[in-house]
């Protein structure tokens, strides 16, 4: 009789929307040095580029298929929308500043209740359809599951089954930017408000060693709040800072690339942030591997006593 020891890695990805595309950099060098994962989750971006993964199996199709939706026109229809919803008298800040800025108004105004959110969950939806398989969340090649922040019973709302495209939408629908996203009962948005890190989740997933990628920034001392909103949103900062810090010590091992220099807002880094990736991981690779083979003798040790 052989004696099986099944050992699962589980890859956590962070959500931080355009820093995300630092996911398609870890992916590449993990799955370049043989460290493909037995399952995956995430919350937001990351969820996105997790589902695209487990669904493919193909790191270059992930990344071609990520890359071509933001040189493409939907992308750009998104920011015209933006930039026809903005300010006159702006025109001399770059882009993606404008779009900063009009996310703070819109958040602004939906915490004001003058409207639910910036753009029709519709919008959203038509979107990911670019991207994301008309498939359930089961049909992946390996096992994959997102975190979305459930706003009835105010608690992280793990989803593990049923129509891919929709819980992407859920995990990725920015408050006040799109409006919640229904789903057996409940009304869910972006996961990363809840749970930056759904490290928890891959353990009830099954998952024996957890590899957490995370993208966050830290707040800069020199970004002093200018107004009233600012503060606002500079506490929400510091409340998912401190629980992505909880979360990140139930991982094995935690990843992190330098992202201070990238902003959410700014996907035309998206190069930049794939290579800080790629240079995070190849730093890892040995050690994460030693981690895991620990784990993995551990865990055979114990099973045999």
């Amino acid at each position: 009789m052989i004696f099986e020891n099944p050992f699962k890695v589980g890859l956590c990805l962070s959500g931080g929307a355009a820093r995300g595309m630092t996911h398609l950099g870890v992916l590449r060098e993990l799955e370049g040095a043989g460290l493909r994962p037995d399952m995956v989750a995430g919350a937001s971006v990351g969820a996105l580029i997790g589902a695209l993964y487990a669904h493919f199996l193909d790191i270059e199709e992930v990344e071609r298929i990520v890359l071509a939706f933001l040189k493409g026109e939907d992308f750009s229809d998104l920011r015209g929308d933006i930039l026809v919803r903005a300010r006159e008298g702006d025109e001399r800040r770059g882009f993606f500043r404008r779009m900063l800025k009009t996310f703070r108004k819109s958040l602004f105004y939906s915490v004001s209740m003058t409207q639910l959110s910036y753009l029709p969950v519709n919008r959203l939806e038509s979107l990911l359809a670019k991207m994301v398989p008309d498939v359930n969340i089961e049909d992946a090649k390996i096992p994959f599951a997102c975190v979305a922040t459930d706003i009835v019973n105010n608690r992280p709302y793990f989803l593990t089954k049923g129509p891919l495209r929709r819980a992407i939408a859920a995990t990725c629908s920015i408050p006040g930017f799109f409006p919640p996203i229904a789903w057996d009962g409940v009304r869910l948005v972006d996961g990363s408000w809840s749970m930056q890190n759904p490290v928890r989740l891959l353990r009830e997933m099954g998952a024996d060693f957890v590899v957490a990628v995370e993208i966050s920034q830290d707040i800069q001392d020199d970004e002093a709040p200018g107004n009233g909103l600012e503060v606002v949103l500079r506490s929400d900062m510091v409340t998912r800072i401190t629980l992505s810090d909880m979360e990140l010590k139930e991982a094995d091992y935690v990843i992190s690339p330098d992202m201070q220099k990238m902003e959410w807002w700014n996907f035309n880094k998206s190069a930049v942030c794939i290579l800080k990736g790629r240079e995070a991981a190849t730093a890892s690779i040995a050690e994460l591997k030693k981690g895991i083979e620990r784990a993995r003798l551990k865990k055979f040790l114990t099973l045999k006593v």
